[in-house]
């Protein structure tokens, strides 16, 4: 990127994943860094962008003084966003393209194209863990969020619930991009 400034000229590199997201690094082009180092910073920042807005809802969530079914779902509905952010995360990480566009993939098409991507960029044995995560008790609790229903009384502890699963599949997550936390891999 070049850029003209008080009538001098002044070059820039920016480095950013294949992708549109939160965090992008510029840097003088005079003083490049490793591509491997940079790739690896943002991919940690974004995860770790995710795990604060994982940690944001639940935050939110217990800060209420009372929450009625309609705020609960609200919660479980942030938490859904939260969890595509992430899955789309880990898909643009192994750059695989989505069917439609980013905005329009949604759980369903995530899901699919998590299981029938032919590789992946990083850590492909944590994927079939991160499946499952999502597909055991956490998809179900998420839509009992997301759609209208009369047969399942709705009560916080669902929201708790939800946040147990998100910090595994977060987790699962970092795993996947093959970064240790808490002495953890």
């Amino acid at each position: 990127m070049i850029k003209n400034r008080g009538g001098s000229v002044e070059s820039f590199d920016v480095t950013f994943l294949p992708w549109r997201y939160y965090t992008v690094l510029i840097q003088g082009s005079n003083h490049v860094i490793n591509k491997r180092l940079v790739d690896g910073f943002l991919i940690e920042k974004n995860l770790q962008d995710i795990e604060a807005r994982i940690d944001e809802t639940i935050k939110s969530f217990r800060s209420y003084s009372s929450v009625d079914e309609d705020e609960i779902t609200m919660f479980g509905n942030r938490f859904r966003k939260n969890l595509e952010s992430l899955l789309k995360f880990i898909l643009l990480g192994s750059e695989i393209m989505f069917k439609e566009n980013y905005e329009k993939d949604m759980m369903g098409s995530i899901l699919e194209q998590l299981k029938n991507a032919e590789k992946y960029k990083y850590n492909s044995s944590v994927v079939p863990k991160i499946i499952e995560a999502v597909e055991g008790s956490l998809l179900k609790k998420l839509n009992l969020c997301s759609h209208e229903n009369v047969s399942h009384k709705i009560d916080g502890q669902i929201v708790e619930d939800v946040y147990l699963d998100m910090v595994n599949v977060l987790e699962l997550g970092f795993e996947f991009f093959n970064f240790e936390r808490d002495g953890r891999k």
